[in-house]
């Protein structure tokens, strides 16, 4: 199952890009980018479409997607419980980004053992998601090292919890 490319805007001035979705739903376009990305669901629920796979979401998930993994986020309108009730915050950066080889650095063994495995997505959900979800919110606030440190801090948080595996391929 294939949906369309999605350019997503990265500046030369971020190697990071990071935004806050407030709506009434999420726009349910199924699509796929070479980015890797986090997404924490912060309010809604619905159904999560990634790969082959269809999952429910809802308040509190957070999400890992590989590069080129198609995904879309269905909420029902007739859900929607105000203008901002679809919310989250969704953080998405290359692999090689901050250049080449460096999650093949020694001490980012873990990290870049969790990035291979979100080639098929992963979703995390639980109260041991609560302080990676807390530092994905946090993100948008930030700007140059503090970002980098911040997405690594959260990479790190990702890599001590148990994602579910989404798609079968």
């Amino acid at each position: 199952m294939e949906g369309p490319f999605a350019k997503l805007p990265l500046t030369h001035a971020s190697s990071i890009r990071v935004r806050s979705v407030r709506q009434p739903v999420f726009d349910p376009t199924f699509h796929f980018h070479p980015e890797i990305e986090v997404a924490s669901v912060e309010s809604s629920h619905g159904q999560l479409i990634v790969g082959d796979a269809i999952k429910s979401f809802a308040s509190g998930d957070l999400v890992l997607l590989g590069p080129n993994i198609p995904h879309s986020y269905y909420n029902a309108p007739r859900d929607s419980a105000g203008p901002s009730w679809a919310r989250s915050t969704v953080v998405q950066f290359h692999y090689e980004g901050f250049g080449p080889g460096f999650f093949e650095l020694p001490d980012l063994r873990a990290v870049r053992q969790l990035l291979a495995a979100s080639a098929r997505g992963l979703l995390l959900r639980g109260r041991e998601t609560r302080d990676a979800a807390e530092l994905v919110a946090s993100l948008p606030g930030t700007s140059g090292a503090a970002r980098i440190a911040g997405l690594l801090n959260i990479l790190e948080l990702l890599t001590h919890l148990e994602g579910s595996p989404l798609s079968t391929r």
